[in-house]
């Protein structure tokens, strides 16, 4: 389904606007208000799993009509429609070698032919890659249907078809999922078992959504999100002694974590956050994880620990400026505690440049750094006061330039992020 092979699409819906406008065909107006992107694998379900152009279908509050039906368990479409029937610069790319099904659930609503189809729950989980996004900022609903286990984790990753490196990645806890649609849509959480996951506030050109390998994909859909985006930020730990590392999430205020641990069997170490402090200072605990299990006699790694922490936001705020840390306190009293700086790895540090002109200096950062600012000072010591600098920033190739008169006393500049 791309441009090239709908030359009548405009004719088309135009046509069916106005029979929907008549009332000739069902069509809830009230509820497409969000501006959204459906897509519906077909899977193994032929006509019973299809929707028409007219049928309305999806989570209640983001139903829509003009569904983009992609049949195959290879398949690529170009310039999908949205839910107004327009043309989007919005292309979608799958591939699932374990193949496609149909749940063969039966009902009269439209939910039941988006739900029937599915492309079948396959490891490491099946992605779909979506480029050309049009949105700002948008959310990623990621609908399951099929046979397949209680429990997983879902992902995305950017840019969109990417293996190494990717700008970023982020995991869904570990949540439940129910296999059988019964007609009602129910958000999959760590507490309850669902059909859908919803992505939110992300803010990326393009991205691979990615299932669980225990779930298989019935549909997706982008919804358009008005505001700021809400992008999670990517933390990481390296535990000291070559004990392990661990990965967190940062979505608002929810931390999502996932532990890994080298221990001999029986190790079972407790896991503990500190904060807030820099590296090398100790602080009180501010949380306790569940502890790592080391059960397997043939392997030294413990764990995973998964799951969620809810945080405030002054302590989102210590966690993005690298000010909590991980520490392991093995059960066996002869192995030492070791700890583990968390460190917000998603927005790296940028670096700050001088240039020497005769009568001035100039110094630079670039304009990806937005929420940096710049800072001076004419000794360093304890105690030290930094000045924020005033002068005026020029833009100039995704660069920031401050330019700054010569004088013959000393300064320090540094970048600093915005509280």
């Amino acid at each position: 389904m791309n441009s090239s092979t709908r030359p009548h699409t405009a004719y088309r819906c135009r046509l069916l606007g106005l029979l929907l406008l008549t009332g000739l065909h069902r069509f809830w107006l009230g509820e497409v208000a969000a501006q959204s992107i459906g897509i519906n694998f077909v899977g193994d379900a032929g006509a019973a799993g299809t929707l028409s152009a007219t049928d309305v279908a999806g989570v209640p509050g983001v139903t829509q009509s003009f569904w983009n039906n992609s049949p195959g368990k290879i398949g690529a479409l170009s310039n999908l429609l949205d839910n107004t029937c327009q043309q989007t610069t919005l292309s979608a790319a799958w591939g699932d070698p374990c193949g496609i099904g149909d749940n063969g659930a039966r009902g009269v609503d439209s939910d039941f032919a988006l739900m029937r189809g599915y492309l079948r729950a396959c490891l490491p989980g099946v992605g779909v890659d979506l480029s050309g996004i049009p949105y700002a900022v948008y959310d990623v609903i990621v609908y399951l249907s099929g046979p397949g286990s209680g429990s997983g984790r879902l992902s995305y990753y950017s840019p969109a078809g990417s293996t190494s490196p990717q700008v970023t990645q982020s995991f869904s806890p570990t949540v439940l999922y129910s296999p059988d649609f019964a007609g009602s849509f129910v958000e999959a959480t760590p507490a309850t078992a669902g059909n859908y996951y919803r992505f939110r506030g992300l803010n990326y050109g393009s991205v691979t959504a990615v299932g669980s390998a225990h779930f298989p994909l019935a549909a997706l859909q982008v919804v358009r999100v008005p505001g700021p985006a809400t992008v999670p930020t990517l933390l990481h730990a390296t535990v000291s002694g070559n004990r392990g590392y661990a990965n967190f999430t940062l979505d608002g205020t929810h931390l999502h974590y996932d532990v890994r641990l080298f221990y001999p069997f029986g190790a079972n170490p407790a896991l503990e956050l500190h904060g807030p402090a820099p590296a090398g200072v100790d602080a009180p605990t501010v949380a306790n994880l569940p502890s790592a299990s080391c059960v397997q006699i043939e392997s030294s790694l413990c764990g995973p620990v998964t799951g969620t922490l809810e945080v405030t936001a002054s302590q989102a705020a210590e966690l993005t400026s690298d000010l909590w840390y991980l520490v392991v306190v093995p059960g066996p009293s002869f192995f030492a505690r070791e700890r583990g700086q968390i460190m917000n790895v998603s927005n790296p540090k940028p670096s700050l440049r001088l240039l020497q002109l005769p009568t001035a200096v100039v110094l630079q950062w670039p304009t990806s750094s937005r929420e940096f600012f710049l800072e001076t000072t004419t000794i360093l010591s304890p105690g030290i006061q930094w000045q924020s600098v005033t002068n005026r920033v020029e833009i100039e190739d995704q660069i920031f330039s401050v330019k700054l008169d010569r004088e013959s006393e000393s300064k320090f500049f540094r970048l600093r992020r915005a509280p």
